[in-house]
């Protein structure tokens, strides 16, 4: 494509374009934010030490495997981060982690009320990703979806005010 398209162009909604999927943005009210089943509990207070992974800057990460997967999971602040792939692909968790630390070390996520989660879920073989941002503030939940690579991921909601 090339060039430069607005935001409502009908050229993203006719049906014999292919525009890539960016990524899709979202917020909903909730009476009780607190009774939904979209932020994990994490705790990474006691880690094991044979589990325990040095991502940088006193941040400290918990490497798991469960059913085929390999899980590595942090928290930064009031956010939960969560990277998990296929064990027999053998990402390099701790490689992406690192740089996502390293990120946030520099920009700001939006502070959540009360938890914010960032799940990157690769897909088998490796080659694609799949990264749900969501965070509370107040009765609101905010959420956005990708399949971009997690640093751009957290660049979009970096971007949001």
């Amino acid at each position: 494509m090339g060039k430069t398209v607005a935001l409502n162009d009908s050229l993203l909604t006719s049906s014999n374009n292919k525009v890539p999927f960016l990524a899709s943005y979202e917020v909903k009210t909730y009476k009780n934010p607190n009774q939904t089943d979209i932020f994990p509990e994490t705790d990474l207070k006691n880690i094991p030490k044979d589990m325990m992974v040095d991502l940088g800057h006193g941040i400290q990460g918990m490497m798991e495997g469960a059913a085929g997967s390999q899980y590595l999971t942090w928290k930064e602040g009031r956010w939960t981060m969560q990277i998990r792939s296929i064990s027999e692909d053998q990402m390099n968790n701790t490689g992406i982690a690192k740089k996502m630390v390293e990120y946030l070390e520099k920009h700001m996520l939006p502070a959540p009320k009360d938890k914010g989660f960032v799940n990157v879920e690769y897909a088998s073989g490796g080659k694609t990703v799949r990264v749900t941002i969501t965070w509370q503030d107040g009765k609101q939940i905010h959420q956005l979806k990708t399949e971009q690579v997690p640093l751009d991921a957290l660049g979009m909601v970096v971007s949001v005010k």
